[in-house]
């Protein structure tokens, strides 16, 4: 996009806002969706978390290799977590990955896999085994918070995330506060993401939060989404006029 067509852009973003500014006035009611339309929103993908450790290689200790730091390889844990919001009592899978320093996994990896979390966790020894170099177990997070430290431990290595345990089964309002909070922490890609959540528990198009997630893809530049948002507040507000 040139110059000139960014600024023509902008321009036209700005006479958009005023637009539905007096529309979501005059129309508070929202609109229906078209039976043919679509909402393709897609949960965010999985989190992860690597770790580069060393580790005493139990291939080459068997060979009795004697020099010092020749038994000893760097491998890299991986921890993943499908979502960093959960709601507390409720199990989640925590997924564990060993990989070599080429990026092969680690079939004879075996160590057992122990859980940290400053707000309660179970179990804190996992009685499941590493499987090919890959390793899952479901925990439960006993106290609610916000932005708690998870660890996984195996053998020499660690890994921790950080998520959001809540206290009560998602709604429209909780991710609607989720992503002010984003906004006010200029997480703007997190706070598209909650407002995007926001939209799955209204069967009709929110010209409202369409217009805020318009105006957090202009703060990142993203013109041809900012676009698409704006459209869709428009097209919703003056369906029902």
């Amino acid at each position: 996009m040139t110059s000139r067509s960014r600024t023509t852009f902008a321009a036209l973003i700005l006479v958009l806002t005023a637009l539905l500014g007096t529309a979501f006035q005059n129309h508070p009611v929202r609109a229906q969706t078209n039976q043919n339309e679509i909402q393709t929103y897609t949960v965010p993908p999985t989190e992860t978390v690597d770790y580069r450790f060393t580790s005493r290689s139990k291939s080459l200790s068997r060979q009795n290799v004697s020099w010092p730091g020749a038994d000893v390889e760097e491998l890299l844990l991986r921890l993943e977590i499908a979502d960093t919001q959960i709601v507390v009592g409720e199990p989640f899978e925590i997924v564990l990955k060993v990989y070599d320093k080429f990026g092969l996994p680690i079939p004879m990896f075996s160590d057992v896999v122990t859980f940290e979390c400053a707000n309660g966790i179970t179990p804190v020894l996992s009685r499941q085994k590493w499987k090919h170099g890959r390793f899952s177990d479901s925990v439960v997070i006993l106290k609610p918070g916000r932005n708690i430290r998870l660890s996984a431990m195996s053998g020499d290595a660690i890994a921790s995330q950080h998520i959001d345990v809540m206290s009560e089964l998602p709604s429209k309002q909780m991710w609607l506060e989720i992503a002010q909070q984003y906004v006010a922490q200029s997480k703007f890609q997190r706070a598209i993401e909650a407002y995007k959540r926001a939209t799955v528990f209204d069967p009709d198009i929110d010209p409202i939060i369409e217009r805020k997630i318009g105006k957090l893809y202009l703060r990142q530049g993203d013109w041809r989404q900012a676009e698409r948002h704006f459209q869709r507040a428009i097209t919703s507000v003056f369906k029902d006029s």
